[in-house]
C-alpha cells in the first residue's frame, strides 16, 4: 500500500475569485464560517490581469452582499472615464481606466487617443487600457 502523498491534513486558508462580481450568498456566509478562510475579490480584465483585490477576513455575517472590487494593487492605477476626464474621485460613474504594470506590453486599442493621463505619483512608463466595464467610485 503506497504511502499517502500528505501526513498532515491540509486546510483551505485562501479562496481568491474574479471573473464576474461576487455575491455573498447565505450558502457563502455558512461556508467561510465552517472554514474560517479568507475570501479576496479580484477584478481585472484580459489586457490586464489583475488590477484590484479586496480581502474579507473576519465574520462572514459582516461582509457586503455585494463587496466592491476593492483597491488598486501594487502598480496599478484605476480611474473611471467621465464625459471630460478620467478621475479617480469619488462619486463618478463610467468605463473602467487602469494604468500600470499589469496592462498587456504593446496592447493597441482602438480609441486610446480619446485617453487623458490619469493622475500618477510614479515616475515609471506605464501603458493605459480603457475596459468596456462599467463602475461607480462609491463616495
Amino acid at each position: 500500500m503506497a504511502a499517502p502523498a500528505f501526513s498532515e491534513p491540509l486546510y483551505l486558508t485562501d479562496v481568491t475569485t474574479a471573473g464576474e462580481p461576487v455575491k455573498i450568498t447565505g450558502a457563502i456566509r455558512s461556508f467561510f464560517r465552517r472554514i474560517g478562510a479568507v475570501l479576496y475579490n479580484k477584478y481585472g480584465s484580459t489586457e490586464a490581469q489583475e488590477v484590484t483585490s479586496l480581502e474579507l477576513a473576519g465574520d462572514p455575517e459582516q461582509w457586503p452582499d455585494l463587496p466592491s472590487a476593492g483597491v488598486p494593487i501594487a502598480g496599478m492605477e484605476v480611474g473611471i472615464l467621465t464625459s471630460k476626464r478620467v478621475s479617480s474621485d469619488p462619486g463618478f460613474e463610467g468605463r473602467i481606466v487602469v494604468k500600470g504594470c499589469q496592462v498587456a506590453m504593446g496592447y493597441m486599442q482602438p480609441d486610446a487617443d480619446d485617453l487623458v493621463p490619469l493622475p500618477s505619483a510614479s515616475t515609471g512608463v506605464s501603458d493605459e487600457y480603457l475596459t468596456d466595464d462599467i463602475r461607480r467610485h462609491p463616495p
